[in-house]
């Protein structure tokens, strides 16, 4: 039997970093009052809904510092593999959101300290690790082959995964298993590593038959209704692997203009954890140069 390292050992037995405490207007509800080791939350909703912004929202809170040059940063000081299959990331996003939140922590505090606003970006980002996929069989392969670094490097505690279902029409057409040997996989990581996963998942939008409707233009009233709904219905199309392995789910929508109230200047969204009583907790926020921002 190959032997295993003090390294290895210490990953797979429980050593991933604490997220309690990453963003409590969306986890402080949960059973353990945050996230814990090995659990799996999928974002769902619509095109343009908030799904890749609340995805990089997350991430930054884990790769922040707690503390930077005695400024209070509130982040995880936590490495992260963010995935992107729909090549939605933009790092110049990413470095400006670091910027601006940067830049508000140290208001009342020494000038001098504004100056050191590359460092710190620099120093967020070396626990910044990406990977881009084209097919379900790149993303097999990169997970595959990401297994070591992960087992090596305790202090990767999520793995981002940006377009979770990118690929499933795709592998269904051509009638391969490669969406469950990504779920498969994604479990195994999860289960032997003690990783936290997050993933955004692109709702289909519904179809309706032409037949129940009178004209065209009631067609086409009836499926921006459905688009614009305050919170969107589930609709799964993942294999079981997938359902069984998501343990939150939650629901994220674009409000229409007159429930984003008369003073917001930005489109104003929410974010529902799926539950039959939790629909009193839902959060609204909107995206802004500083990135998410709960309202």
């Amino acid at each position: 039997m190959a032997s295993e390292s003090a390294a290895k050992l210490f990953a797979r037995l429980g050593s991933r970093q604490t997220v309690i405490g990453m963003e409590d207007r969306l986890f402080s509800k949960l059973q353990f009052n945050g996230l814990t080791c090995g659990d799996v939350v999928e974002f769902y909703g619509s095109e343009g809904c908030g799904k890749t912004e609340m995805l990089l929202h997350l991430m930054i809170k884990c790769i922040m510092p707690d503390n930077f040059r005695g400024i209070a940063m509130n982040g995880r000081s936590m490495s992260v593999v963010y995935i992107d299959c729909d090549y939605h990331f933009n790092l110049l996003r990413l470095m400006s959101i670091l910027e601006q939140r940067y830049c508000k922590a140290c208001q009342g505090s020494n000038a001098t300290m504004v100056k050191h606003s590359e460092e710190f970006i620099r120093k967020c980002l070396e626990r910044f690790y990406i990977i881009r996929c084209d097919t379900i069989h790149q993303l097999i392969t990169s997970l595959h082959l990401l297994e070591y670094s992960i087992s090596s490097n305790p202090d990767i505690g999520i793995m981002l995964i940006d377009g979770i279902g990118s690929f499933y029409w795709q592998d269904k057409f051509s009638s391969s298993s490669g969406v469950d040997q990504l779920c498969k996989i994604v479990k195994y990581l999860c289960d032997e590593h003690n990783l936290i996963v997050l993933a955004t998942k692109s709702a289909i939008r519904k179809q309706f038959e032409n037949s129940r409707l009178a004209n065209k233009s009631r067609l086409r009233n009836d499926i921006a209704s459905n688009y614009n709904s305050t919170h969107s219905k589930h609709m799964e199309y993942m294999p079981n692997v997938w359902r069984k392995l998501v343990k939150y789910r939650y629901i994220l929508s674009k409000l229409d203009s007159e429930l984003s109230g008369a003073n917001s200047y930005s489109a104003t969204y929410s974010v529902v954890l799926e539950h039959p009583s939790s629909i009193e907790s839902a959060e609204r926020f909107i995206v802004s140069e500083e990135g998410v921002v709960f309202i």
